[in-house]
């Protein structure tokens, strides 16, 4: 057996997690967008500001409130596929950014399957969530709504159906290869 220099360092479970966190993103290693936005909540937990957080791991203050809105706003049926299927979910974390500023979660739902059945991409699904929120008229609260879904809206379904068209040129940006099927968790 041969021998190798090492150095044991004892490091707090803070520096353990910004140290793992940061070898990932430098090997450009898909990170679990969840388990990481987690990682921050427990940092700010202990103390830690969102600015103390981006500098540790050489991202901006963005990239962290991103990753923590993912935690906050996405859907939990989203938040478990991206768990679970990481490197297979044609979700990526960016498309789950782009999926968290849709409120109405019926709406984030059906466009995360729209990207898992057509392999939208996070420009295309950006396209399409920024022409969605500019058809909800201003101070739109109708997941709280007791008339839901809103009348002053087309149908959540129409919408979609309608946005779509407008949005992507069928033959051209729509790739028909065959999805790949999510595993039910």
């Amino acid at each position: 057996m041969e021998k190798i220099q090492a150095l044991v360092k004892h490091i707090s479970s803070e520096e353990a997690f910004l140290t793992g966190l940061i070898e990932n993103l430098q090997r450009n290693i898909r990170i679990n967008p969840v388990a990481e936005a987690r990682g921050y909540k427990r940092l700010m937990a202990k103390g830690w500001t969102s600015h103390e957080i981006a500098k540790s791991i050489g991202k901006s203050d963005s990239y962290v409130y991103d990753r923590l809105r993912v935690l906050d706003r996405l859907h939990p049926t989203i938040q478990r596929k991206l768990i679970t299927h990481v490197c297979k979910s044609p979700i990526t974390p960016s498309h789950a950014e782009r999926l968290t500023l849709i409120e109405d979660i019926k709406v984030q739902l059906k466009l995360a399957e729209l990207v898992r059945k057509k392999h939208l991409s996070v420009r295309q699904l950006e396209r399409l969530t920024r022409r969605i929120r500019s058809q909800m008229p201003n101070g739109c609260i109708c997941k709280q709504c007791p008339n839901y879904p809103c009348k002053h809206i087309p149908e959540q379904d129409n919408l979609l159906t309608s946005l779509l068209k407008k949005s992507f040129h069928q033959k051209q940006q729509m790739p028909t290869t065959p999805s790949l099927k999510w595993q039910n968790s």
